[in-house]
């Protein structure tokens, strides 16, 4: 739980197991900083008793009934038994509430800055809209029961159907009302049975069409973090053009092959293009003789970390491939114009496009 926590506090009693030697040099290894607290003192570590009291709570239900059941069988209060799920069920209480705890982050997120007003009202049309749906539901049930030969009671068909999606009423309604144009009225417990039939399956198609609804407003939001996680990337390579030819090196060092001495695919990859894009970046913000010295250090920095794992080899495929791509964006960049002005200017050619004046001239 410490390992990547460095620094931080690690709260405990007084007790021989957190005062012993190898607690104190485990906290060590792990940089945490050990803080006893005073005995008799539970105001010193509130929110860990606090923990400890919550937890009580919650799981002293469960755990009286396992006292009840280790009463009945006794070979459950062994220990190899018992501390097994003592560890389970704390481990799934305290995910539990992890879990209610990130919910409850998620819910405040998506309020944002409502005020309490504004939520009062948002669950007051809520609950007003189910409301609706059910009096529309009952409302539908009722006149269907009126105007078809079913043989139970009015309030048994209602509540036997009540909890369907009005959307899926209204379907088996039509499905019920074309069967009796087409082929007359059946009799009694036909009715019955067909429209039971008729409400399941619509009520599947319904479950069918919601599961792709939500199955495709699932994969758009998904699309649209992976979209927001890519702007946000490229903010910070433009921010960084440095570290993003940084990154670029690392990305192709994975394609360096020790046992066939070369790159894969020469180095044609992602890697490339995240190269090209940074020192065009490079290029345009500070000129050529800057990035050169900006991508030499680059690549002395790449050295340095990546030798051991490469070899002299692999950073001088690496370095090649930097060096080529280096000239090309050179090349890319340069002025259309001629350095020397004389040169830029072109020279006429052929004669002069003046007309030749008629010979001999009229008065």
């Amino acid at each position: 739980m410490l390992h990547d926590c460095p620094g931080i506090q690690a709260l405990t009693d007084q007790g021989t197991p957190y005062m012993a030697a190898a607690t104190k040099l485990a906290f060590d290894e792990l940089q945490a900083e050990h803080a006893p607290q005073k005995e008799g003192d539970p105001t010193g570590k509130s929110t860990v008793e606090r923990g400890f009291g919550s937890l009580k709570d919650v799981l002293s239900p469960l755990l009286s009934l396992s006292d009840r059941c280790a009463v009945l069988v006794p070979p459950l209060r062994s220990a190899d038994v018992a501390i097994p799920f003592a560890r389970l069920v704390v481990a799934t209480a305290l995910r539990a509430y992890q879990a209610g705890a990130r919910a409850t982050r998620r819910a405040v997120t998506a309020t944002g800055d409502a005020s309490e007003d504004t939520l009062v009202r948002a669950a007051a049309r809520a609950r007003e809209a189910a409301r609706s749906m059910d009096r529309s539901a009952r409302l539908l049930l009722a006149h269907l029961h009126g105007l078809f030969l079913f043989s139970t009671s009015a309030t048994r068909f209602v509540e036997q159907y009540r909890r369907y999606p009005l959307e899926v009423l209204r379907s088996a309604e039509a499905s019920l009302r074309s069967r009796f144009l087409m082929r007359g009225a059946p009799d009694v417990r036909a009715v019955d049975l067909y429209f039971a039939a008729l409400v399941r399956n619509h009520f599947a198609e319904h479950g069918a069409r919601r599961a792709t609804r939500d199955a495709s407003r699932t994969l758009q939001e998904h699309l649209r973090q992976q979209h927001h996680e890519a702007d946000d990337a490229d903010r910070e390579r433009s921010a960084d053009p440095a570290l993003w030819l940084r990154q670029a090196l690392d990305l192709i060092a994975l394609q360096w092959l020790p046992s066939a001495g070369h790159l894969l695919f020469d180095g044609d990859g992602l890697g490339v293009g995240w190269m090209r894009g940074a020192l065009d970046l490079l290029l345009r913000r500070h000129g050529g003789a800057a990035t050169d010295d900006i991508a030499a250090g680059v690549l002395g920095q790449f050295r340095l970390s990546c030798l051991p794992s490469l070899g002299n080899d692999g950073i001088h495929a690496v370095a090649l491939l930097l060096e080529r791509e280096l000239a090309q964006a050179h090349a890319r960049h340069q002025p259309d114009l001629a350095h020397d002005p004389a040169r830029a200017i072109p020279r006429a050619i052929g004669l002069s496009t003046r007309s030749t004046p008629p010979d001999p001239l009229r008065d």
